[in-house]
């Protein structure tokens, strides 16, 4: 299993990563991001793209949680359960649930 963590971006800096490009799973810490309507939206729309593609994408933050952010989203406070989900949902994946 091969995942992508990105940490210490910025709103705008994820905004310009190439998604598209991406062929890992991909983790996104957000701990101190103060996020708005429209970046719930965009973080969303990325993960649904990711998704179709089977890939997955998780929120990694202490901070946040699913009051604050739509439930579509994975969120975890720790990298070991981030990939813990990625590795659950790999095997939903394989076993085609």
């Amino acid at each position: 299993m091969a995942y992508k963590l990105l940490e210490n971006y910025s709103m705008d800096q994820l905004r310009r990563f190439e998604f598209d490009q991406l062929q890992e799973h991909l983790i996104v810490a957000l701990n101190d991001s103060e996020l708005g309507d429209s970046d719930f939206q965009w973080i969303e729309k990325v993960a649904s793209d990711l998704s179709n593609r089977s890939l997955s994408f998780v929120v990694l933050s202490e901070k946040l949680t699913y009051e604050i952010l739509p439930e579509t989203i994975n969120l975890c406070p720790t990298l070991e359960e981030a990939i813990d989900l990625i590795e659950f949902e790999e095997i939903q994946r394989d076993l085609g649930l």
